[in-house]
């Protein structure tokens, strides 16, 4: 087995106790960790140490795979759900101690009251936290000036769904990443 293969198996053993418990839905977790790569890519340019949050963490996706890909990035990853937040708990301990080095911080609670312990991300991940106007009233006051807000796209978009809400914020920015796996969208200079 080469080693990208095991450590996809890692990842899979860690999603699938998220699958068992009903937070991911019946899905090719192997597809799944394809997906969350598209956010490792957007993040690419991210420089070691800067802190990402990631918004509605649920069963781990992208969180776990960017602190697994990244394990040089600080993640605070947000769930307003308890069973949620412990099963995250869990799976980042297991990977912690397969993977020694990643820096990561799970809170049980409301994005929009949250205080983290420093300034503001330098980046903000969202996989399924709601419509585009949801997300950036979220990251709004948890995004840095500058900062990468990256999120995933619905499977077949038509047009892009944040043309018309960034048209309202001078020197806003977005690019897409795609790949057979599916898309983000990664904007800057919405906070």
């Amino acid at each position: 087995m080469a080693a990208d293969e095991q450590n996809d198996e890692l990842l899979v053993s860690l999603l699938q106790l998220a699958q068992d418990h009903g937070i991911i839905g019946p899905t090719d977790l192997y597809e799944e960790i394809q997906r969350a790569r598209l956010f490792v890519t957007g993040l690419g340019a991210v420089p070691a140490g800067s802190h990402v949050l990631d918004l509605g963490s649920g069963g781990g996706l992208p969180a776990l795979v960017i602190a697994h890909d990244r394990r040089d990035l600080r993640l605070t990853c947000i769930d307003r759900r308890e069973k949620r937040t412990d099963l995250l708990k869990r799976q980042f301990h297991r990977l912690m101690l397969e993977r020694p080095g990643e820096s990561t911080h799970v809170v049980c609670g409301d994005v929009y009251g949250y205080v983290p312990s420093h300034h503001r991300f330098d980046a903000v991940t969202a996989r399924s936290f709601g419509p585009p106007e949801a997300v950036l009233r979220a990251t709004r006051t948890q995004l840095r000036p500058g900062g990468l807000l990256l999120v995933a796209e619905p499977p077949t978009p038509r047009i892009s769904r944040w043309e018309p809400l960034l048209r309202d914020i001078p020197g806003a920015t977005q690019q897409r990443i795609s790949d057979t796996s599916g898309s983000i969208t990664v904007l800057q200079g919405v906070s």
